[in-house]
């Protein structure tokens, strides 16, 4: 489907949607908004594609024409062109790949896979796609007879973490979380090279025109480039920033342009290795680079800002940046008297009032956290520093400075005492009283890198201290540490979450804490003993965050498919559903009355229900899809009318992503019991 835009950054208040829901609520939207995940110039220099949130976006290179909107119910994370600018690949984050006609918008092919592809690449003719799995497994397509040849354990152990295809589509390169860049025979699959250089995880390979060199970089300050044919190193750069995330050359095969971690772009002479000059970006990392065809131009994206910038290749001047694309909603919470919410996405902290849905204040932060009085938001951004400022002035009396910086802040209830995890994985509790570090807790073992990320949350009590970690780039196992809040004694590791636990919470009493996974449960572990006090909730995908009220009877939470689920803590039922959503489900938070829960979207849209459900839907067959008591005939019109459609539908009866013959078979079924 393909829908004209006329702007990219929606702004709506208080505009009720037809959402399907159980009681009798009202909801309102705050502000919508989506992030951008990939850039890529088409080769034959007509579009340039924006994925993101709400599918892909195509820019006519011709900047005074409407770009144009393939839309798809699922954050697209990576895409790829063929070499006519025909065809176009993308990978979602549900671990589907999808192949579109670019110039009708339909949607010609999807292939699913076991998880989520960290980067595809379509061959130049479009027959072939490779895709790389965090599992370290490659899978090759065939497009045009729409099945796998063959499936590569390319780098054992690790993930896969790019491939790209050589110009002549004969060969394609993969780099790994083990260092290493391999070079791969399409038909046969046989590996023709591994080339060993780097010492961090290969985050981007570029060939050059000719396909002669092959050019790879990591989170380090080398750039390796590789002579393809004798499977040696060819040359070195050696950057000056500490990282680079992107590298890319130019269509005349000259010139070598690196993305690094301060945010600028570093343009070197291939024959000479030397630095030409430098694009002067802002403290955002690029982290994707696409050269138009000619070469004159380039795109830059950065993943924290989600903005796309347009730069002239020779004077190095931005000829445009692309309209506010924004990002997902990471966290949000509500201040305790529920006038305002505080909003995190990537790099930007925002006070939005309830009532208005005005911006209040904008501020550069990744984590945000609200004193229990409301008085005080504690924030952070890129630097080791956590701000706590005065949400009535607007001034900043205290800061702590930090060895890193901040990757998620809690509240103790009682406002004076402050939990700081950082980026090594240091919990550092803060007196904001006293304005001293109480104490510091390494005993749980650090982080490495970026590659991490985790959780803490205070028992109401402030005698527990729960904390997570899990890696970033993969769906790895993480672990739950229960502590004493005091001591920093460790009391309980609780085991049970086969992939990443994305969020904590404890409950009002402080005897229950709860965990969101994207192993698609909630569970609630009893904090005395550390083991399960309850069944586990059951999602149908990934959980990414939960929320729960103020008098710890509910727990909300919600995930990619979309979907919001209430649950009562004390007897584990299941007490609503809330639907309608085709885009993940990524920030929730009760008000502090309970009487209006904040949905966040994975397009950046923030949804308040104005009243929370308290009675008990009874329990309804998925398969009597217009509700209307009875499976019957009309039932199976309505799947046979959505047959074929991939998404969150409710005729999608089993649950499976996509409306098929399987949904048939089931509502027949129900309809004979």
């Amino acid at each position: 489907m393909r829908t004209k835009l006329l702007f990219f950054t929606v702004i709506v208040f208080f505009s009720l949607l037809p959402f399907s829901f159980a009681g009798d609520q009202q909801q309102v939207v705050l502000l919508n908004k989506g992030n951008v995940s990939e850039i890529a110039y088409s080769p034959d220099g007509q579009n340039l594609a924006v994925a993101g949130a709400v599918g892909i976006w195509l820019y006519p290179t011709e900047m005074d024409e409407q770009p144009i909107l393939i839309e798809h119910p699922l954050s697209i994370t990576n895409i790829s062109f063929s070499s006519d600018g025909q065809t176009l690949a993308g990978g979602d984050f549900y671990g589907s790949v999808h192949v579109w006609d670019v110039r009708t918008g339909e949607r010609q092919q999807t292939l699913k896979l076991e998880r989520r592809p960290l980067d595809i690449s379509l061959s130049p003719d479009g027959q072939f796609l490779v895709a790389g799995i965090a599992n370290g497994r490659i899978h090759i397509w065939d497009v045009s007879e729409d099945e796998i040849l063959y499936t590569l354990d390319a780098h054992p152990d690790n993930n896969v973490t790019t491939v790209l295809f050589s110009p002549d589509g004969q060969t394609f390169a993969s780099g790994g979380s083990d260092g290493l860049v391999n070079l791969w025979e399409v038909n046969s699959g046989e590996l023709l090279h591994t080339f060993r250089g780097h010492r961090e995880k290969v985050v981007s390979v570029s060939f050059s025109p000719d396909g002669e060199i092959l050019a790879s970089c990591g989170l380090e300050r080398i750039i390796l480039l590789w002579d393809v044919q004798r499977g040696e190193l060819h040359n070195a750069i050696t950057s000056k920033s500490d990282w680079i995330y992107e590298i890319s050359f130019s269509p005349d095969g000259q010139t070598l342009v690196a993305g690094n971690v301060e945010g600028n772009i570093d343009l070197y002479d291939v024959r000479t290795s030397l630095l030409q000059r430098t694009l002067r970006g802002d403290l955002y990392t690029n982290s994707n680079l696409s050269f138009s065809p000619d070469g004159q131009t380039l795109a830059s994206l950065s993943h924290q800002n989600s903005t796309v910038r347009i730069w002239d290749v020779k004077s190095g001047e931005i000829l445009d940046i692309l309209p506010d694309h924004s990002s997902s909603v990471w966290d949000m919470s509500f201040n305790p008297n529920g006038q305002m919410i505080s909003t995190v996405s990537q790099g930007e902290v925002r006070l939005l009032d309830v009532r208005t849905g005005e911006t209040l204040q904008t501020l550069i932060g990744y984590t945000a956290s609200f004193s229990p009085n409301g008085e005080i938001l504690a924030f952070s951004g890129s630097d080791p520093i956590v701000n706590l400022m005065n949400t009535n002035s607007g001034d900043i009396p205290q800061t702590l400075s930090l060895d890193h910086r901040a990757i998620h802040i809690s509240f103790g209830h009682d406002g004076q005492t402050m939990a700081i995890l950082d980026a090594e994985g240091i919990i550092n509790l803060w007196d904001i009283k006293t304005d001293t570090v109480q104490k510091t807790i390494t005993e749980l073992g650090r982080f490495h890198g970026n590659r991490f990320h985790g959780n803490i949350s205070f028992s109401p009590d402030l005698r527990f201290l729960a904390r997570t970690r899990y890696e970033i780039s993969t769906d790895s196992h993480s672990t739950i540490h229960l502590m004493d809040a005091i001591t920093g004694r460790l009391l309980h590791t609780l085991y049970g979450h086969a992939d990443s636990v994305r969020w904590l919470t404890f409950s009002a009493d402080g005897q229950i804490l709860a965990s969101a996974s994207t192993d698609r449960t909630v569970r609630l572990w009893d904090v005395e003993t550390g083991r399960l006090a309850k069944v586990p909730f059951v999602h149908t995908s990934w959980v990414d965050s939960m929320s729960l009220s103020s008098d710890g009877q509910t727990l909300a939470s919600g995930g990619l498919d979309g979907i919001v689920y209430l649950w009562n803590i004390e007897t584990g039922e299941q007490i609503d559903i809330l639907t309608g959503y085709s885009r993940g489900i990524t920030g929730l938070s009760f008000s502090s009355d309970g009487e209006t829960l904040a949905i966040g979207r994975a397009d950046g849209t923030i949804y308040l229900w104005e009243t929370v459900p308290t009675s008990v839907e009874p329990d309804r067959d998925k398969s009597d899809i217009n509700a209307d008591g009875v499976v019957d005939v009309q039932d199976l019109v309505l799947v046979a009318a959505d047959f074929g459609k991939m998404g969150e539908y409710k005729t999608d009866v089993n649950g499976d992503g996509k409306v098929n013959i399987q949904d048939l078979v089931v509502v027949v079924a129900a309809f004979h019991d």
